[in-house]
């Protein structure tokens, strides 16, 4: 081992195994443990080598909790997993053309997920293109890394048993607190790496290498962003609203807008949207379901009149669905003065047009009253209430109902009772 070390001139640094493992605070410690005992028996036994990678061991060093669960295996990663299954109770969830694999474990009662990667080196067939991948050598799969800080791995099986391999000052650059880029291609091959760059940073309060900004210029050069597909330009702007803190929102936004991405992407944005996308998600990002928010945060990027959509992956059909549903919903309520009939109109909405209509639209008051109120409005009694009135219509019940919650939502019913009382009231009329 000693001789592959000096050949291969990187650094090293040898760590516990169970010193490493408690960055991972997300899992009981016990059911994890004994998952990871088990990985690495069936792997000595193959002789296979068996290593954590990137963001681990970089939040090892940073002292940061770990949410990448990223195992990479030299050699066949499925004959591996089909002998390790075999005394694991588990399943593949699925597996990816970029030889990987999900799989879900059981231990004891606990669900563990662990995403498994094959040692691999990549091929770029053209400019932002998705990698060809072929299996490759531990020191190959470093190489084709983003950034210096993401390049360390942790070993836990021979040759490199409990070792940190660093091949390019990953750990030097994290004191230094720098994100640097492999190469200076790294961003024509992929320019999501970027946005991860930018992630990083934010997150970190890292900064720029100065090859970071060649990465870039040469990537504008070749007009590698414009390049990038819809789906994919669109999740890695979702990674900063699903990804990271929302308070951080904004600043990855605007780190975006300052180093001229989101022009070089073909979207047309400018700071002061930026800013009340960022206010509107920090403050109601529980309102909306994951699917939800992710195409709320997509259309609020999608320009006055949804311009930028195709961009970001809707379809023509999605956005004319949208455009008729804003205009009409626009033209109802400035047609009323009535606060609560404002929010029956926006009740008929898909609920991700509520930030777009919010952000852009400048429904801001309504927006706001109809997710913190309206829909937070409870009403006391139900349709069988009303049947024990002798009310069975369903049409009829619908309609009670509706002026029940427009006296509840005003503050005027307070409890069943008096919801009662309403409803024989109206009866007798």
């Amino acid at each position: 081992m000693k001789n592959i070390i000096q050949e291969a001139n990187f650094r090293t640094e040898r760590i516990p195994l169970s010193e490493f493992l408690k960055i991972f605070k997300q899992f009981n410690k016990q059911s994890f443990e004994e998952l990871i005992k088990w990985i690495v028996k069936i792997a000595k036994k193959r002789n296979l080598f068996l290593y954590f990678a990137g963001g681990a061991v970089r939040d090892y060093y940073l002292n940061f909790p770990t949410y990448d669960l990223d195992l990479v295996v030299e050699g066949d990663l499925f004959s591996f997993l089909e002998e390790l299954l075999k005394v694991c109770q588990g399943k593949i969830l699925f597996k990816s053309q970029f030889l990987t694999a999900k799989v879900e474990f059981l231990v004891g009662t606990e669900k563990l997920y662990v995403d498994f990667i094959t040692a691999r080196k990549e091929k770029y067939p053209g400019i932002a293109k998705l990698p060809m991948v072929y299996p490759a050598t531990f020191l190959e799969d470093i190489k084709r890394r983003d950034f210096t800080i993401n390049s360390m791995i942790y070993g836990i099986t021979p040759p490199f048993e409990e070792i940190v391999i660093d091949v390019f000052n990953g750990k030097k650059d994290l004191e230094e607190k720098i994100i640097k880029p492999l190469k200076e291609d790294s961003f024509v091959e992929d320019p999501t790496r970027a946005f991860r760059g930018i992630r990083y940073k934010v997150r970190f309060g890292f900064n720029y290498h100065n090859l970071f900004f060649k990465a870039l210029e040469l990537a504008f050069k070749n007009k590698a962003f414009f390049l990038l597909s819809p789906q994919r330009l669109a999740n890695e702007l979702i990674s900063f609203l699903e990804k990271e803190p929302s308070s951080n929102l904004f600043l990855l936004l605007n780190e975006t807008l300052e180093l001229n991405i989101f022009q070089e992407s073909g979207l047309d944005i400018d700071a002061q949207i930026l800013k009340k996308v960022s206010k509107f998600f920090n403050e109601f990002f529980n309102e909306f379901s994951k699917k939800q928010r992710k195409k709320a945060f997509l259309l609020c990027l999608s320009g006055k009149d949804l311009e930028n959509g195709i961009r970001l992956g809707f379809t023509e059909e999605e956005l004319k669905k949208y455009r008729n549903a804003i205009t009409n919903v626009l033209s109802r309520i400035k047609k009323v003065s009535s606060e609560y009939q404002k929010l029956l109109y926006l009740e008929k909405l898909p609920k991700e047009v509520l930030p777009f209509l919010a952000v852009i639209k400048g429904l801001e008051k309504e927006v706001a009253l109809f997710l913190t109120k309206y829909l937070k409005t409870k009403l006391f009694i139900s349709g069988e209430d009303l049947k024990s009135l002798g009310v069975y219509e369903g049409k009829k019940i619908g309609e009670i109902l509706k002026l029940v919650k427009k006296e509840t939502f005003e503050g005027k019913i307070t409890n069943k009772e008096q919801a009662l009382l309403f409803v024989k009231s109206l009866l007798k009329k």
